[in-house]
Parts: C-alpha cells; sequence; structure tokens
C-alpha cells in the first residue's frame, strides 16, 4: 500500500509541474503552440532597407523562452540573428525579447557579442500576423553605402537614413544565405 501512495504523490507532483509549466506557456505564449496552427517561434527572413537605399538581408531564429530562463522578467523570446549586407558581411546576433500573448505587438534586442562592435546592436519592435512579421529596426548601425563605422555619428543635418519596416516570412538560413550572396553581387 505504501508503495502506491509514493507512486500517486510522484505522478500528482508531475502533473501539477507539467499543468504549471504548460499553463505559463500557454498564458504568455500561445503563439509558440504549433498545434494551434503557425506561431510566431522558427526561422524568418526577408529583405532589409535603409531609407537611403542601401539593402540587406535579415534572418530571425525565434524560440521560446520559459519563465526565468532569461535575465528580463518580461522575456519570452530568445534566439539568434543575422544581418547580411551588400559588402558580403554577415553580422551575427544574441537575441532576447517579448511578445503579446497574440502576437501582435513583438519587441527584440539584437545584441553583439563583440565590444568592439556593440554599436552592431539593434532594438526592432514590430507585430506578428501568422504569415508575416513585420519588424522596423530603431537605429541603423551602417553607413549610407552599407559599411559599418564602430563610432557613427549622426547629425540632425544629415539625410534620414532609419531602416524602413522589414517584413519577413517563415524560411531557413540556406535561403537567407542565397539571397545575401544575390545582394553581394
Amino acid at each position: 500500500m505504501g508503495w502506491t501512495r509514493g507512486l500517486a504523490l510522484v505522478l500528482l507532483v508531475g502533473i501539477v509541474f507539467a499543468a504549471d509549466q504548460w499553463g505559463i506557456r500557454w498564458f504568455r505564449a500561445p503563439w509558440s503552440f504549433a498545434a494551434l496552427g503557425s506561431t510566431l517561434t522558427g526561422v524568418w527572413e526577408g529583405p532589409l532597407r535603409a531609407r537611403q537605399g542601401a539593402e540587406y538581408r535579415i534572418l530571425l531564429n525565434l524560440e521560446y523562452a520559459a519563465s526565468g530562463q532569461r535575465t528580463m522578467s518580461a522575456s519570452n523570446i530568445t534566439g539568434t540573428g543575422q544581418i547580411c549586407t551588400a559588402h558580403g558581411d554577415i553580422y551575427e546576433y544574441d537575441l532576447d525579447g517579448e511578445a503579446s500573448r497574440s502576437g501582435d505587438s513583438v519587441r527584440v534586442l539584437l545584441t553583439y557579442v563583440d565590444a568592439v562592435r556593440s554599436a552592431l546592436g539593434s532594438r526592432l519592435e514590430g507585430s506578428w500576423s501568422g504569415q508575416t512579421l513585420a519588424l522596423r529596426p530603431l537605429s541603423n548601425p551602417f553607413q549610407p553605402d552599407g559599411t559599418f563605422l564602430p563610432n557613427r555619428s549622426v547629425s540632425t543635418a544629415d539625410p534620414d537614413d532609419r531602416f524602413e519596416a522589414a517584413e519577413l516570412r517563415k524560411s531557413d538560413e540556406a535561403s537567407f544565405l542565397v539571397a545575401c550572396a544575390r545582394l553581394a553581387r
């Protein structure tokens, strides 16, 4: 009789733990469950253009971040990112962010790990609509010709060279690399 109580207790603890983790995830990020249809998680890729005409490609690999997995309490997205330039450079990023329960508000912070090039980091904001992820980078760390300058200074007299909103679609890294090679020609 004692072992059945022990087994029942272990089973109960397991059910409570699973319900807690899946319940929190369901409440915070239903967009992370593939069984419900399209997800915000996965690989997103698309063109990125600056207002002065420089073209780039961006790739984001988004994953659900469980509560307590990241230092930012509101963070429920983690992953990696890449941006390629017409010069053939590919910059790799770590990614942290948050999405609202419906995905209609998405914020992503790209951080570049090399301190010398930390200015490459960027914050992106936008929304997910199931088939597309529309994000606008809030800063542009590149010169108008697409080169990166670590200590770029921009004055109000300079022409506006902010990034326009990027419309990303589900893709894969291979497609991103092919598009980057085309861009670099």
